[in-house]
């Protein structure tokens, strides 16, 4: 997982099944997920999930205070 909060790169990092990282960002987050079907965001009391399949890529997601901006994905090889 890679994050970018508010315009400001953070950093890399993997999570293992049931670990948890929090964010706070006053406009903008960028997330790069990789195979993210097993991937859980909340936010602003809404829980996104679900982001394509095992065999996608999620290269950039992006989210607002007003929700999910956009999603670019990719086929995994």
């Amino acid at each position: 997982v890679r994050t970018v909060v508010d315009r400001a790169d953070t950093s890399i990092y993997t999570l293992q099944t049931g670990q948890e990282r929090t964010f706070g960002a006053d406009s903008l987050l960028i997330f790069t997920l990789g195979i993210a079907n097993g991937v859980r965001i909340s936010a602003n009391d809404t829980t996104y999930e679900n982001f394509g399949t095992s065999s996608q890529v999620v290269r950039r997601l992006e989210l607002t205070p007003d929700g999910i901006r956009r999603i670019i994905y990719k086929r995994a090889n």
